[in-house]
């Protein structure tokens, strides 16, 4: 059990110093201030399938449920790409979607819209074939906290949709890029006094730069995964399971929910990556999806 627990700690260690030097943003809306990081304890996932076959036998009693159902999650698919989402990272192991079972109600209300070709999820999903700008996704998120709250839902159910909609649509890491290009206009800007020589110089070594930082980051990533599988498949070993969500604690801890999360980017970043892949899976001397066979066992 000491062994278990000495994993366990490596683990959170490895964690924090993988984002130690990552700048913690706030997403601010007119409606509701959210602390993005999670605070409720981990709730049983719902696949989204489930969610879309639900929302059709209530709306679409008289169409063909597979059809009607196909149409359908083609739709959401549409918004969540034109809001900035991205469906592929968006599913697990088994390439499923799901969400925890508290925000299944929001999804509901966005599926809904779509089926009865109504709201401002039908809007959006007719008047864009192209992405939606940042602003405008934050209007639509703004738009569903207000929605919410007349409908008399609780400031933290709120709360936990805006988290849903941020991390379904991608916004923090939107606004993230947007800052790096502001800062790389005002960069150039600041460039114009020079001679044009001293320009294309002052250029070539900003590329310089950030190349050496991405060659950097694709070798901490490397080194990271391996160092987290080996972790992983240490603690599977030592409390003799093959549910590597057992190690995050018990289904009311917290932090629990975050790590499965955290393991479903590893796999789609690993399936992007199969280099890393596969040394990743020659360190630890077996295939990863050994590790996370079970991750989404929730659902």
């Amino acid at each position: 059990m000491f062994r278990l627990i000495k994993a366990k700690e490596k683990a959170k260690k490895l964690e924090k110093k993988r984002y130690a030097n990552v700048q913690d943003f706030e997403v601010s809306y007119d409606i509701i201030s959210l602390n993005l990081k999670r605070k409720e304890s981990f709730i049983r996932m719902v696949l989204l399938s489930k969610i879309i076959k639900e929302v059709v036998n209530e709306t679409l009693p008289h169409e063909n449920i597979e059809s009607a159902m196909k149409k359908l999650r083609r739709k959401f698919e549409k918004l969540v790409r034109v809001c900035g989402g991205d469906i592929e990272k968006m599913k697990d192991g088994t390439k499923c979607i799901s969400f925890p079972d508290q925000e299944k109600e929001f999804i509901k209300i966005i599926l809904i819209q779509l089926a009865k070709e109504e709201g401002l999820s039908q809007k959006l999903w007719e008047g864009h074939d192209d992405g939606m700008t940042l602003e405008e996704v934050q209007d639509f998120i703004e738009y569903f906290a207000s929605y919410l709250q007349k409908k008399g839902y609780s400031y933290e159910v709120i709360q936990d949709v805006v988290q849903t909609m941020d991390i379904l649509f991608q916004v923090r890491v939107r606004r993230q890029l947007a800052y790096c290009h502001r800062l790389l206009d005002c960069y150039a800007e600041n460039l114009t006094p020079y001679l044009y020589t001293y320009q294309v110089r002052f250029m070539e070594k900003l590329i310089k730069e950030m190349l050496l930082m991405t060659v950097r980051s694709t070798v901490e990533a490397s080194i990271y995964c391996g160092d987290l599988a080996e972790t992983l498949k240490m603690g599977m070993n030592l409390s003799e399971t093959d549910d590597v969500a057992e190690l995050y604690g018990e289904e009311d801890d917290p932090i629990r929910d975050e790590y499965v999360e955290r393991d479903k980017k590893v796999i789609a970043y690993l399936k992007q990556h199969p280099e890393i892949k596969e040394a990743v899976e020659e360190k630890i001397g077996m295939k990863n999806s050994s590790i996370w066979e079970n991750v989404d066992y929730e659902n």
